[in-house]
């Protein structure tokens, strides 16, 4: 998932962007005010009998959130999305899990 990727993509529209607040259990992330968050409501997973899967889950940069934590919230658009799992982290975007 990329995030400037998804967000040029023509004619996507299970993912929506738009500003966010962090909420984690760490110091560093106890309180992180207007991170880009990419929310995508049919992310594709594979589970541990190789049956795909869609999910909910909302990208972050790393640089904005540099710890992730299952139990951590995000406050997007009004609701809170709890952090259920980390599914990609390539040092720069993180893909999480959420509910």
């Amino acid at each position: 998932m990329n995030i400037e990727r998804l967000t040029t993509r023509t004619g996507q529209r299970a993912f929506s962007q738009g500003g966010a607040v962090y909420r984690g259990a760490r110091p560093s992330t106890s309180h992180i005010d207007d991170i880009t968050a990419v929310l995508d409501r049919s992310y594709e997973v594979l589970d541990e009998d190789n049956i795909a899967r869609r999910v909910t889950v909302i990208a972050v940069q790393v640089d904005q959130v540099p710890y992730s934590d299952n139990g951590d919230t995000i406050e997007r658009a009004g609701r809170d999305w709890q952090v259920i799992q980390t599914l990609e982290d390539d040092g720069h975007e993180r893909v999480l899990e959420v509910t």
